[in-house]
């Protein structure tokens, strides 16, 4: 049987909890016992925080805790501007660098954690298509109840 993607084989998961990265919650469920936070961004990439993990790995951290990695506002300095949660920021890599990433840390038996902050995107650019298409369509749109628009204000201007 073909091993999932993203679903770290027994042996990595039973490495990590004898190294004290993982701790096993009553029921199975794992918990890291010390997370570190990176802040990516276009000067500190996806490549740049593998070539991390094997210290992070070392120091005994059991996932990494990454700031949010979607696409942004163009120039995001900290990517909480969030404009697309369906495409990776291409100013912290493509595809096949997170794809490296995760590898380098599924090897080490590590998890990652994503920071992600719904209520936080960015409309400024033109760049998010739910938020255009809430402005040409109002109400009728289909991205209309993911944002929180009084439809009805109090006062007309």
């Amino acid at each position: 049987m073909q091993q999932q993607p993203g679903v770290q084989k027994d042996s990595q998961v039973a490495s990590a909890a004898e190294a004290g990265r993982l701790l096993r919650l009553p029921g199975g469920a794992l918990l890291p016992a010390a997370t570190y936070r990176l802040q990516l961004n276009a000067d500190f990439t996806f490549d740049d925080a593998r070539a991390l993990v094997p210290y992070l790995a070392r120091l005994g951290i059991g996932a990494l805790y990454a700031s949010p990695v979607f696409a942004a506002s163009p120039g995001s300095a900290h990517g909480y501007d969030v404009s697309d949660y369906a495409a990776l920021s291409s100013d912290l890599g493509d595809e096949a660098a997170f794809d490296r990433l995760s590898a380098a840390l599924r090897q080490r038996g590590m998890g990652l954690l994503l920071d992600v902050v719904p209520n936080h995107m960015g409309i400024g650019h033109g760049v998010n298509l739910w938020w255009q298409d809430v402005l040409e369509n109002g109400q009728a749109s289909e991205y209309a109840d993911f944002f929180d628009i009084d439809w009805a204000p109090l006062k007309r201007e």
